[in-house]
């Protein structure tokens, strides 16, 4: 890491949420790297504020956003947070979720997720959801499971 961005509000927000995830979850993640432009996606061409990338193991976060990684305000940092956690969930699903596992999540569900790659979109979007608001349902059990 660069020592100007050391202690930043961007950098604290990233520690911040990989402390709050099991240290074997992380394993596999080269790092969170922040660039001035939106996240473009590869397969569909949608731009958006951050990224997963498959077979590299980074996750990219765009500094062009209506809000700031640097808030210190409340809205500010759940919005920074949850853009992570996402990335973080597809992470996870793609590196660390086996078929037992993935059988399991499905099972929580209190309805069917049909089959397809929104399965792995509806996975990031509960991880990063109940990750940072932890619930004592069937599924928000089966989440508490990545935190330490």
């Amino acid at each position: 890491m660069i020592d100007t961005w050391k202690g930043t509000r961007e950098v604290r927000t990233v520690e911040e949420v990989l402390t709050s995830l099991r240290p074997r979850y992380l394993e596999g993640l080269r790092a969170v790297r922040f660039q001035n432009h939106l996240v473009k996606d590869p397969a569909s061409g949608r731009a958006g504020v951050g990224g997963w990338r498959r077979g590299f193991g980074d996750i990219l976060l765009s500094r062009d956003s209506g809000w700031s990684w640097a808030a210190e305000d409340a809205d500010g940092l759940i919005a920074a947070r949850w853009v992570l956690w996402h990335e973080l969930g597809h992470h996870v699903y793609n590196r660390h979720m086996n078929a037992s596992g993935i059988q399991e999540w499905l099972e929580a569900q209190p309805e069917p997720v049909p089959p397809g790659s929104g399965r792995t979109e509806q996975f990031a979007e509960q991880f990063a959801y109940l990750m940072q608001e932890p619930s004592d349902t069937l599924l928000g059990r089966f989440f508490a499971r990545f935190r330490p």
